[in-house]
């Protein structure tokens, strides 16, 4: 005969302890025969909740001789709505003459209503004994009865390296900096598109330059009164450019009077008379004035324009 105790014992929520039943038979032929004690076996369900997706542990407690040796499965079959998590925790200790082992299965809890744990075999020297299938009433929980809380603080999450807040100050920190190097750059690159040297365009080059093109323009049949407005316009741009007058808008005789108040320095007055009135002449001969005429007048101009340049520069080396 074999001698077994099985014990079926459940905790939930520190509730009664639950007891399965027990049962013990003669471990062997004859106690008296032999010099092994009987092994013992006892199987317990402990827990905090008795939920779906809770866990629970099975207790495995033998008790044999310190001659024998226990060997256990580290891993269970499926039971009904329960399975093991991971392997057993294995402690020893001693009880006299005898060894105490204790194994603990984790389980989870996978349905509602009888579940039962899985049912295997533990061996102890030669001698099989079967673990049963222990049972365990799971119900359901439903909706809870009390009202959720309010307040309450979200998990906070901690991820690896430095906080996301880190980066706005370091966005905000290159922003601020970009913008300094604008407004310390910016204007100077303004100022020095600004302050660009003038070109200064001397009088009487340009005089003779635009003398130049007009005679060229002469070669070409062209209407008579328009070249002579451009000659005065030449003439009128000399004199105000060297010597200050304002002519753009003067007569013949305005422009006579403005250079003799001014008492202008190394002005041919005389000369400069007399090529207003060849002007005069030709402008108002209308129809009459030829191409001629035009190009007699273009060399009075630009020959009173040297003489006036001569004489201007001989009056500044003199005073120099």
């Amino acid at each position: 005969m074999i001698a077994l105790v099985l014990l079926a014992n459940v905790w939930a929520d520190g509730g009664p302890r639950l007891e399965a039943g027990e049962a013990q038979v003669d471990a062997g032929p004859s106690a008296a025969r032999r010099e092994k004690k009987p092994a013992q076996l006892t199987a317990d369900l402990e827990g905090s909740g008795l939920l779906p997706g809770e866990v629970v542990t099975l207790v495995l407690r033998v008790r044999y001789s310190k001659n024998s040796s226990l060997d256990a499965p580290e891993t269970l079959p499926e039971g009904k709505g329960m399975m093991a998590t991971g392997l057993p925790k294995r402690s020893l200790e001693a009880d006299g003459d005898d060894l105490l082992e204790t194994l603990r299965y984790p389980l989870v809890i996978l349905d509602v209503g009888e579940v039962r744990s899985p049912s295997f075999q533990v061996r102890i020297d030669d001698q099989k004994l079967q673990v049963p299938a222990l049972p365990l009433q799971v119900m359901d929980a439903g909706p809870s009865p009390q009202a959720p809380e309010v307040g309450f603080k979200p998990m906070v999450v901690l991820r690896p390296g430095p906080p996301a807040s880190f980066y706005w100050v370091l966005g905000l920190i290159g922003v601020l900096a970009l913008l300094a190097l604008l407004v310390r750059f910016w204007p100077r690159a303004q100022g020095a598109e600004t302050v660009a040297p003038a070109v200064v365009i001397d009088p009487y080059e340009q005089a003779l330059k635009d003398l130049k093109l007009l005679r060229k323009r002469l070669k070409q049949p062209t209407e008579q009164r328009q070249a002579w407005f451009e000659l005065l316009a030449i003439l009128r741009a000399y004199l105000d450019a060297r010597f200050g007058l304002n002519t753009a808008e003067s007569t013949s005789e305005e422009i006579l009077e403005a250079s003799t108040e001014t008492a202008l320095p190394g002005v041919p007055r005389k000369g400069l008379k007399d090529l207003l009135d060849a002007a005069d002449q030709v402008r108002y001969a209308g129809a009459e004035a030829d191409r001629e005429a035009i190009a007699d007048l273009l060399d009075l101009v630009e020959g009173w324009i040297r003489k006036a340049e001569k004489s201007q520069r001989s009056i500044s080396g003199g005073s120099a």
